[in-house]
């Protein structure tokens, strides 16, 4: 899974990929790229806590709420492949086609049950068509 540096310690992810055991121990991987290859880009970070949204549901994921957190044991830093990442405003809403940027190497295909290589760019989609596709999901 994919997250996001919000700030030097913390790491917002999906509350999904967190489905080990209680008790179970994680590491971020900061400046991936390829995760078939060491690129000499990444480094490691231990998770001291996590935080998971108490809403979250894993048998009924049509409530949302699939969002966590994860306190890092030190502070990431900027080694060139490493930045903070910029979340909009509560409230602001960006233009159609707006440059936004999904961290993650989930499935880009239906043929196999393997991740993409590489991180991969969408482009963000309208309003409308958020609320098209069913609103209630976002």
């Amino acid at each position: 899974c994919g997250g996001t540096l919000i700030t030097s310690n913390w790491v917002m992810t999906a509350a999904h990929c967190l489905s080990m055991p209680l008790g179970a121990t994680y590491r971020v991987a900061l400046g991936e790229h390829n995760l078939f290859e060491v690129d000499g880009t990444e480094y490691y970070i231990d998770v001291d806590r996590v935080f998971i949204h108490d809403g979250w549901n894993p048998s009924y994921i049509a409530n949302g709420n699939d969002i966590a957190l994860l306190h890092l044991s030190s502070s990431a830093y900027d080694n060139g492949f490493v930045a903070i990442g910029l979340l909009p405003s509560e409230g602001d809403i960006l233009p159609n086609n707006y440059p936004c940027y999904i961290t993650g190497w989930g499935l880009d295909s239906g043929r196999f049950w393997r991740p993409s290589e590489l991180l991969q760019r969408w482009s963000l989609a309208s309003p409308w068509d958020c609320q098209f596709w069913d609103s209630s999901l976002l």
